[in-house]
């Protein structure tokens, strides 16, 4: 695999990418600053331009990107070790390789308004549990609301990662 870097931007937003190759079988660097303009410049080494994962639920269980744009809304606590719902909010697109994830639904309501309206995005998902377990009622509400919003269409059917044992 070769190991030039890719350089991404994504403004006045923290963006965390996360590519994954199967064949590989391991995690590349991750490498993250502070650019010009408020920029943060993401250097990913080596690309992967075969898989793009946007959530690991377990090491065994990536969330792959296979949609244009997918969305994950998840309970940072949710085992209750805190007793107190954090969401987490993760925005990617496949084409650019871009991913916002954010705690502050601010950020992700911009990351979705950057998406041209009337495009089709996808929620993600596990089994057994929802990642957004746990969290208030009007965490989602506001969600929807933003991607309303945005003039975005949800899909139906969400892409559900299975992290079950076998």
């Amino acid at each position: 695999m070769s190991s030039s870097a890719a350089l991404l931007r994504w403004p006045a937003v923290l963006a965390v990418l996360l590519f994954w190759s199967p064949a590989s079988g391991s995690l590349p660097i991750v490498t993250a600053s502070l650019g010009e303009e408020g920029m943060i410049a993401v250097v990913v080494t080596p690309p992967a331009p075969d898989s793009f994962v946007i959530f690991h639920i377990t090491p065994e269980a990536p969330v792959v990107l296979v949609d244009d744009y997918g969305l994950m809304l998840i309970n940072e606590d949710i085992g209750g070790q805190n007793q107190k719902p954090q969401p987490r909010f993760i925005v990617a697109c496949k084409s650019s390789r871009q991913l916002v994830d954010t705690q502050d639904l601010k950020i992700a309501a911009l990351a979705l308004s950057t998406i041209p309206t009337g495009r089709r995005i996808r929620w993600y998902d596990s089994c057994t549990m929802p990642r957004s377990y746990g969290l208030p009622a009007s965490v989602h509400h506001d969600l929807q609301t933003a991607i309303k919003n945005s003039g975005l269409i949800i899909l139906d059917e969400p892409n559900i990662t299975c992290y079950c044992s076998e």
